[in-house]
């Protein structure tokens, strides 16, 4: 019988993995040949060479000490290596989980030279199998048969690989099912039937994207499909509505993913930054409530948060969370921000029916000290303490 690949493992340690691997392939149309499944007759040496002879892909499992007894020279492992190499087979050392650790002490430099001038394909047996199975049949599997005359099956000629690019991190799912997983500028490869199927990508944790979906039709056309995701990024002054936030970005970090921004209008009335009574508790202890942190505005308000009844004594800090989840009074470095970036911030927010920032007074969440907090005045760029007089408050969030 012929086949398209052969596997050599080694049963302690390997024998699960050279089955899901066999699995696998076989699913993908490929005939594998597993002495495991395949003898059962006691002809042990003959059949192993001849199934050898039989594929032009010799696959070595290097799951750990896979190596180790390959020091002996009856071990049967080394044998099978040996024959494989002398017999120009195409030999595909598999590196299983990113496990492989080197060559053990000892082994013989045929072996050693044999299997180290082969790229080695690393292949994920978690999550990250059937994409890892994808990339090593697209880049190695496939040209090696087409090397050799040799057409896969009908069931694997059938199959379409999609050919995915992201500029950023994120996953893939096929028809709910998640199926690959892309780090920023690498590619991934899905092999699929005939068919429609939709496809989905999501940003990875933490990382705060867009969703991206597209229905894909994989026909009988013998081709690659290469589709490209490019998830989007934001600069200072950019509109961004998503995820119920809407705003206009006044800061980004370094990827353009993640960043901040400002409400699309002032609350509707001044405020206080607290009340009269409230002001005067803590004026007359000398004593600070905590707030400040001069570049975080949501620590601050975690300060405030923890004071009973809050809601009521820090109107300025209370009407911001009301916006919903995530939204704050901007700290002292915030506001400097907003300042630096008022001309552009107002002239888009403006286009986008919201309000433009006034040359007036604007609260910060900043505590200067018992008696004051920082406000900002947008008109000359200048801090003036006070916690009780009623000022302008726009709100701010992370996105």
């Amino acid at each position: 019988m012929a086949y398209d690949i052969f596997i050599s493992y080694r049963r302690e340690g390997g024998r699960e993995l050279a089955r899901s691997l066999k699995s696998e392939l076989e699913r993908r149309g490929y005939r594998v040949f597993l002495d495991f499944d395949e003898l059962n007759d006691g002809i042990f040496d003959r059949r192993i060479m001849e199934a050898i002879d039989a594929a032009p892909i010799f696959i070595v499992l290097l799951s750990p000490h896979a190596l180790d007894r390959c020091v002996n020279v009856d071990d049967w492992v080394r044998r099978e290596i040996e024959y494989a190499l002398s017999h120009d087979r195409h030999v595909v050392p598999i590196d299983p989980d990113c496990s492989f650790s080197g060559f053990p002490p000892g082994i013989s430099e045929v072996l050693k030279k044999g299997l180290g001038q082969h790229q080695f394909s690393e292949i994920m047996f978690g999550q990250l199998f059937k994409e890892s199975i994808d990339k090593m049949v697209c880049n190695r599997i496939e040209p090696l048969l087409q090397r050799v005359g040799r057409a896969a099956s009908r069931d694997a000629r059938s199959r379409h690989r999609l050919k995915l690019y992201s500029n950023a991190d994120c996953r893939i799912s096929i028809d709910g099912e998640e199926r690959a997983e892309i780090k920023a500028g690498k590619m991934a490869f899905i092999s699929l039937e005939p068919g429609e199927y939709w496809l989905e990508a999501f940003g990875t944790a933490g990382d705060t994207v867009q969703n991206i979906a597209r229905e894909v039709v994989m026909d009988d056309r013998d081709r690659l499909e290469q589709l490209e995701f490019v998830l989007r990024t934001y600069k200072i002054g950019d509109y961004y509505h998503e995820n119920g936030k809407e705003g206009i970005v006044f800061e980004v970090d370094a990827t353009g993913r993640h960043g901040k921004i400002m409400a699309m209008h002032d609350l509707p009335e001044a405020l206080a930054w607290c009340t009269d009574e409230e002001w005067n508790k803590w004026k007359d202890q000398n004593k600070m409530i905590g707030a400040i942190y001069t570049q975080d505005g949501i620590k601050n308000l975690e300060v405030v948060r923890r004071i009973p009844g809050w809601r009521e004594k820090y109107p300025a800090f209370a009407a911001c969370a009301e916006l919903g989840e995530g939204w704050y009074l901007p700290s002292r470095y915030e506001m400097l921000k907003l300042f630096d970036n008022r001309e552009i911030l107002s002239n888009i927010v403006e286009d986008f029916g919201g309000q433009a920032l006034k040359n007036e007074c604007y609260w910060s969440s900043f505590e200067v000290d018992a008696y004051n907090a920082a406000f900002f005045i947008f008109g000359n760029r200048n801090f003036g303490p006070i916690k009780f007089n009623l000022y302008r408050v726009r709100p701010v969030t992370i996105f």
